[in-house]
């Protein structure tokens, strides 16, 4: 082989090795349009992830740099127990690979994450319904700013935020040892706050389950989202909305006081120090739920501020 020929070869070795890493920039470069498919699922008949133990896989598993910003691939989903806005993905990447080299399909149960190594499994709550899933992390994404990760459609169908694009979601690794033997203990919590969050079904809710009809499908949902709701109050983060983060405290006070005429709500302008510097962020909320969410920033992106991010406190 002359060196001319080895060196094309070494090329292309090489980007074949970095694709690998990450198939795909979710909703970037494509040029077709993401979307739900033509047929419905029905939600009743989506059955979970069932976790087992497997070896990591050869592809997409090493840190790598996308759009300018690195990230550190986890040696280990153990620990992972976070907070964050979620998103879908769909048509357009259905049965194109994953960074993991699996086919992606929009109607499996199926994530990406940008850090935890692949695949691995984990157990998702919508906090605004209290709607679980359990999925298998095999692709990298979302690289959008603030999103923790991107669920399958069917996945964000069963979730229950298919036709919102984006929801808040607790997100807990699941130890696939010991998580058939016993669901609450196969989850890897890193808070004793979160871990105290077993739900337990009361009579009324065995005797719903056993009942067809959508209304007491309703119900029992209800019922369940309500126990959700004040069992995990205490760990739970608020979310806002950051408008911005400037240099100067005069450019925050100024673009604080102009969202307030805006919405006519309040909002909070905290100084933080980053490398050594002061950069002063305005933030407005909490915001109780995705569909505020959705209303706040198309108000605000209609009058110019189309950098909204959302922000999980406390």
């Amino acid at each position: 082989m002359n060196k001319k020929i080895w060196f094309k070869w070494v090329v292309v070795t090489f980007c074949f090795t970095q694709l690998a890493a990450c198939s795909f920039l979710h909703g970037g470069g494509s040029g077709g349009i993401d979307g739900a498919p033509k047929y419905d699922i029905d939600v009743y008949k989506i059955h979970d992830a069932v976790p087992k133990k497997e070896s990591l896989s050869r592809y997409g598993n090493k840190s790598y740099s996308v759009r300018g910003h690195y990230y550190k691939v986890l040696s280990s989903a153990k620990g992972y127990d976070k907070y964050g806005v979620a998103s879908w993905y769909g048509t357009m990447f259905h049965g194109k690979l994953t960074s993991s080299r699996e086919p992606y399909n929009l109607y499996a149960m199926t994530a990406a994450s940008p850090i935890l190594p692949l695949p691995c499994y984990v157990q998702v709550t919508n906090t605004e319904n209290g709607k679980k899933a359990v999925v298998k992390v095999t692709d990298r994404g979302p690289f959008e700013r603030n999103r923790i990760m991107d669920f399958s459609y069917a996945a964000a169908k069963k979730l229950g935020f298919a036709n919102e694009g984006t929801a808040h979601v607790h997100i807990v690794a699941i130890d696939p040892d010991n998580w058939n033997k016993n669901h609450s203990d196969g989850l890897f919590f890193a808070s004793a706050a979160a871990a105290t969050f077993k739900p337990q079904p009361t009579k009324s809710t065995k005797q719903q389950g056993n009942q067809k009809s959508a209304t007491n499908k309703k119900a029992l949902l209800a019922e369940n989202t309500n126990t959700y709701q004040k069992q995990s109050a205490a760990s739970k983060p608020k979310f806002y909305l950051q408008i911005g983060a400037f240099s100067s405290l005069a450019s925050a006070k100024k673009v604080s006081n102009k969202v307030e005429a805006l919405l006519n709500t309040e909002t909070h302008v905290s100084k933080v120090s980053k490398n050594n510097e002061s950069v002063y962020r305005v933030q407005i909320g909490p915001v109780l739920s995705n569909a505020e969410s959705s209303r706040l920033r198309n108000t605000l992106k209609t009058h110019g501020f189309d950098k909204v991010i959302a922000v999980a406190q406390g």
